[in-house]
């Protein structure tokens, strides 16, 4: 009798951790709530970001402005060296090269996103010569002549101890 009492007991707590066990493996919510909250989180900065018309513009007006002036210097640079594309194709050429390039890292896309615009103008019917140029006078524009007035500015902010 006492054998039969103490597998009772026995078979009492492995039921009752089993039981525990199958409830954590069977509920989904514990490992669903951080992307859960995440999205409530999001959501409602959304909302509460959409109630004023001045951020929403600053927002959305700066997102499309981006490609299109970033096009613009690329095109700028490509019609001055004689690049047989039109505007629209080299803005077309740069949202491309900047989505293909998106899985390949590269601090601030320099390199990958240069080739990928050289290659993608090409296949537009670009030459290979005003394209690679184009490509690097867009960088020498975009990257390198601003790191001057940059470098002063940082100088003379600390040299006034600000930073």
């Amino acid at each position: 009798m006492a054998v039969a009492a103490f597998g009772t007991v026995g078979h009492d707590r492995s039921d009752q951790r089993l039981k525990t066990l199958r409830g954590r493996a069977l509920d989904t919510r514990s490992g669903c709530r951080p992307a859960v909250d995440f999205l409530r989180t999001a959501l409602t900065d959304v909302r509460i970001l959409h109630t004023r018309p001045s951020r929403v513009l600053a927002l959305w007006g700066g997102s499309a402005a981006t490609p299109v002036l970033q096009g613009s210097v690329i095109a700028s640079v490509g019609f001055s060296l004689g690049l047989p594309l039109s505007w629209a194709q080299v803005v077309f050429a740069l949202l491309i090269a900047s989505t293909a390039v998106g899985a390949v890292p590269a601090p601030g896309g320099i390199g990958p996103v240069d080739a990928a615009l050289v290659f993608t103008m090409v296949a537009l019917g670009a030459p290979m010569g005003p394209s690679t140029a184009t490509a690097i006078g867009y960088r020498v524009l975009t990257v390198w002549i601003p790191l001057l007035p940059g470098t002063l500015a940082l100088s003379a902010l600390v040299h006034r101890k600000v930073l």
